[in-house]
C-alpha cells in the first residue's frame, strides 16, 4: 500500500520527525476555495506569504511535471490552486492538495530505508546530496541492519560520519535517521524515503517529502489504517483495483484482491496460482474470448473474501 505524501508525513510526525506546517485540501469540499477560505487566508499570511502547493498523487518527480508549485502572492496562489485542480495525472483529475509553509533551505539530504532482498535485511541509505536531481548525485552511503536487533545508534552515527559530516552534525542527523527507522519498523514499511531532508539556517531538520509503502500483508494489524479510505489514489490504481485491494486490507485470511487488472473484454477471470492463471488467460484468448479482468487469489482465502471479489 503506497501512501500519499501527507499520509506518510503523518506517520513520520508520530515518530518525532519534524514536518513543515501545512493544510490538506480536496476539491470535493474545497472547489475554488469556497470552503475554508478564511483558514487558508490565515495560513498564507501567518507564514509571511510563501507556500508550496503539492498535488497529492503517487508519482515521483512531481515538481518537474508541474504538480508542485510555489507561491508568494495570495491572489496568484488561488489561481494556482484552481489550475492544479483542473489538471490530471494518468487521466485522473487531481483531487487533493497539500499546502505547506515554504522553508528556508540551507542544505538538502537524502534518506531511504528498504529491504535488501539479497541480504534479507533492512538497508539504510543516506547521502548529503538530496533534492529533485538526487539521481544525478553521488551514490548514497549504506548499511545493513539486523531485523532482530534493529538500528543501533552507533550504526546511524557511522553512516552519517561516512557521508562526511562533522562531529557537531553527526548526533543530530543520526537521531533523525533513528526516528525514521523506528517509523519503518513500527508501521511495517517496505519502503521509507525522505527526499529531501531539509536543514534550515537555524539548524533544524524537516522531512520535505515522504514516500512510504506499507507491506500489504500487515495493513490489517495496523490500527492507524483502520479507517483509511484514500491511502492510495486513482493516480496509482484504477477505481476497481482500489476496491479490490481493500478486500485484503482488514482480513488477513489469504489474498483475494491484491492482484487485479482490468481489460476491455467481457469474461471474468478468477483464478488461483500464477502459472495456472496465466494458462487460463492464454486458453481464453486462443479460443477467441476476451477477458474483462485478471483476478488472482491465493493463500486459502475465506469464501467471504472470494465472494466479495466476484
Amino acid at each position: 500500500m503506497q501512501l500519499l505524501e501527507y499520509k506518510g508525513k503523518e506517520l513520520l510526525r508520530s515518530c518525532g520527525i519534524r514536518i513543515p506546517r501545512g493544510i490538506v485540501t480536496n476539491n470535493k469540499s474545497y472547489i475554488n476555495l469556497s470552503y475554508h477560505t478564511e483558514r487558508y487566508n490565515e495560513f498564507f499570511f501567518e507564514h509571511h506569504g510563501h507556500v508550496i502547493l503539492k498535488a497529492q498523487v503517487a508519482t515521483s518527480g512531481r515538481k518537474k511535471k508541474g504538480l508542485i508549485v510555489e507561491a508568494d502572492n495570495y491572489e496568484k496562489s488561488l489561481q494556482q490552486i484552481d489550475t492544479l485542480y483542473q489538471m490530471e495525472w494518468n487521466d485522473v483529475p487531481i483531487t487533493t492538495l497539500l499546502i505547506e509553509k515554504e522553508l528556508d533551505i540551507q542544505e538538502e539530504y537524502y534518506l531511504s530505508i528498504l529491504y535488501d532482498t539479497r541480504e534479507r535485511k533492512p538497508m539504510v541509505l543516506f547521502s548529503r546530496s538530496g533534492g529533485i536531481n538526487v539521481e544525478d548525485e553521488e551514490r548514497p552511503h549504506s548499511i545493513h541492519v539486523s531485523a532482530l536487533e534493529g538500528l543501533h545508534s552507533f550504526q546511524a552515527r557511522e553512516l552519517v560520519k561516512a557521508a562526511g559530516f562533522s562531529k557537531r552534525e553527526i548526533l543530530q542527523l543520526a537521531s533523525f535517521i533513528s526516528k525514521a527507522y523506528t517509523c519503518f519498523r513500527r508501521y511495517d514499511c517496505r519502503l521509507l524515503e525522505i527526499n529531501p531532508i531539509i536543514k534550515t539556517p537555524e539548524g533544524m531538520l524537516f522531512a520535505g517529502d515522504a514516500k512510504i509503502t506499507i507491506d500489504d500483508s500487515a495493513v490489517s494489524r495496523q490500527r492507524v489504517f483502520s479507517d483509511v479510505t484514500d491511502a492510495e489514489d486513482l493516480s496509482l490504481l484504477s477505481e476497481g483495483a482500489l476496491e479490490a485491494r481493500k478486500i485484503d486490507y482488514h482480513d488477513h485470511r489469504g489474498v483475494a484482491g491484491k492482484t487485479f487488472l482490468e481489460f476491455d473484454g467481457n469474461i471474468a477471470v478468477l483464478a488461483s496460482g500464477g502459472g495456472a492463471s496465466l494458462t487460463s488467460m492464454d486458453a481464453i484468448l486462443e479460443a477467441g474470448g476476451k477477458p474483462g479482468n485478471y483476478t488472482e487469489y491465493s493463500g486459502n482465502p475465506s469464501r467471504e473474501k472470494v465472494r466479495q471479489r466476484t
